[in-house]
């Protein structure tokens, strides 16, 4: 089965004035097709077709439309209509049901979507050969029924119906997200007051007019409308994937169910669909996708047999692309931000184009941390639990990026295997051992990498003195002068790079504060004092 996808654009709309659309009812089916709706010279497109009232003595439902700088979201297009496309226009004044019973529907439109009984059907078909694995297109769907309570039971119907000629795979692309469900009035609505609830309106674009039992629903005044439709969806994309090389037909068709009643229409967006070659989506930082600083990024398309390739730049100086001479594959390696553009030669002679523009997200910069060392307990192993996460800011340095703690570099670079609980970290390898903090921009992702000494230093194993320290009171005055250094080298025992002070607490030995100074000069009546060892 081939992939389908719909993908959806809310935009806000915005009307100018009271400026609406125009309508240009004089170009053929091949005009509408290659000079409009397509707008690609290297496309293979043929056995253009089209069917719409005037084949049945009726009025006609084809037609080019223009914006006219009316605030409509697409500035060109083609639009098929149930009805009358010279009724298209705004503002929406009138309710149109053109057409009449000798007008008739569309099979193909009935066995793909849940329509029956189908009327006035307006359809364009032509056969394709697509260079790219996935096509595409622009559309906003707009309807008569959108009028109070309508909506809630009456839908007119429309379908784009891909065929692979090759394979016989007969697809609808006009679904909603996700699913296999035809896109229909009643299924994209706001919810209609005391009459029906809310559906998939997130895909619904607007009233245009006042629909009194739609309070919640966004409108523009029925006199400012760019066309004389009362409701439209957001402006959708309509996506299936092809077989490079195979051919196809597409069939884009709309059409009243069961009646000739409330006229139903679609305008498809100028040049959206793209059966040429396809770079993928601008790669920026507003969007979230761009690369990091330092990377090497692959742009291109997979070669085609036959094909020749030139890559440009654009210059923002002489805004025009220039060749990036020896670029001549179908890929190319960039590290510098830029629009690239590929154009591709076929063997028939045609040529097609494509650019990208990419930039390079900064990277985050990790500022080497001071090492962090631990005092060993007795006996001293060479083990000790480690808070990481003390050195989190002096990496950070004030940048809009966090900290994850791994035991190796490659599981660092690989983002595998974290520390589980860096603020409980028990080394592994005894008294020394590196660790390693990946520091990464949230939104893109970019990264920087440093390395954290762990020490486990031995806690000097210091004797207590055999014999108290005993002096005769000469004086009578109750006390005496203690040269507390004298016992220096029995607390050390040997040991050397200590420093060795008293204190009057254990807690303040314990701490290093308020050292009893002189240590050989202290004047005591007698009591218990505290040998605080440090090894330097």
């Amino acid at each position: 089965m081939k992939r389908l996808l719909l993908l959806f654009t809310i935009v806000h709309f915005g009307v100018s004035g009271v400026a609406q659309i125009t309508i240009d009812e004089t170009l053929t089916t091949q005009e509408l097709v290659e000079d409009v709706l397509i707008q690609n010279s290297c496309a293979i497109v043929s056995n253009f077709m089209q069917s719409t009232g005037t084949n049945f003595g009726d009025g006609n439902g084809i037609a080019a439309f223009d914006a006219n700088g009316s605030g409509f979201q697409f500035t060109e297009g083609i639009v098929l209509s149930s009805g009358f496309v010279s009724n298209a226009p705004g503002p929406n004044l009138t309710v149109h049901s053109d057409g009449g019973f000798g007008w008739p529907g569309d099979p193909d439109l009935e066995a793909n979507t849940t329509a029956t009984n189908t009327n006035n059907a307006s359809w364009i078909q032509f056969d394709f050969v697509p260079f790219i694995d996935e096509i595409s297109f622009d559309f906003i769907m707009a309807s008569e029924e959108y009028n109070d309570n309508f909506e809630c039971t009456f839908s007119d119907a429309f379908a784009f119906i891909l065929t692979d000629n090759v394979t016989g795979l007969v697809q609808n692309l006009a679904v909603l997200p996700g699913t296999t469900i035809p896109i229909e009035v009643t299924n994209i609505r706001y919810e209609v007051v005391g009459q029906c609830g809310a559906v998939n309106q997130e895909y619904f674009g607007q009233y245009n007019f006042d629909p009194v039992a739609n309070p919640a629903a966004p409108t523009i005044p029925a006199a400012n409308s760019p066309i004389d439709f009362n409701g439209q969806t957001v402006p959708l994309t309509a996506m299936g994937s092809v077989v490079p090389g195979n051919d196809y037909t597409i069939k884009l068709v709309v059409a009243d169910q069961s009646d000739t009643a409330y006229d139903i229409s679609v305008y498809l967006e100028a040049g959206s669909f793209n059966l040429g070659i396809d770079l993928g989506e601008d790669l920026t930082i507003m969007a979230g996708n761009a690369p990091c600083e330092g990377e090497d990024l692959t742009i291109g398309i997979p070669s085609e047999p036959g094909d020749t390739y030139q890559w440009y730049q654009f210059n923002p100086v002489t805004m025009m692309f220039t060749i990036i001479p020896g670029a001549t594959d179908s890929m190319l390696t960039v590290n510098t931000g830029g629009t690239y553009q590929l154009e591709v030669f076929k063997p028939s002679g045609c040529s097609a184009k494509d650019d990208v523009t990419v930039e390079f997200a900064p990277q985050p910069v990790a500022v080497e941390p001071d090492p962090l060392a631990i005092c060993d307990d007795l006996p001293n192993d060479g083990f000790a639990i480690f808070d990481l996460t003390q050195r989190d800011a002096q990496i950070e340095n004030g940048q809009m990026a966090s900290v994850t703690w791994f035991e190796s570099f490659n599981d660092a670079q690989n983002a595998t295997n974290p520390i589980v609980d860096p603020t409980m970290y028990m080394n592994i390898v005894q008294g020394f051992q590196v660790v390693w903090a990946r520091l990464e921009e949230g939104s893109l992702g970019c990264i920087d990498i440093v390395s954290l000494d762990l020490l486990v230093n031995d806690r000097p194993p210091i004797t207590d003195p055999v014999d108290d320290y005993i002096i005769c009171d000469n004086d009578q005055d109750g006390v005496e002068v203690f040269d507390l250094t004298t016992k220096d080298d029995e607390i050390s025992n040997t040991l050397v790079n200590l420093v060795i002070t008293y204190h009057t607490s254990e807690a303040d030995a314990l701490s290093g504060a308020a050292p009893i100074v002189p240590a050989n000069a202290y004047l005591s009546g007698g009591e218990l004092v505290w040998a605080r060892a440090e090894n330097i």
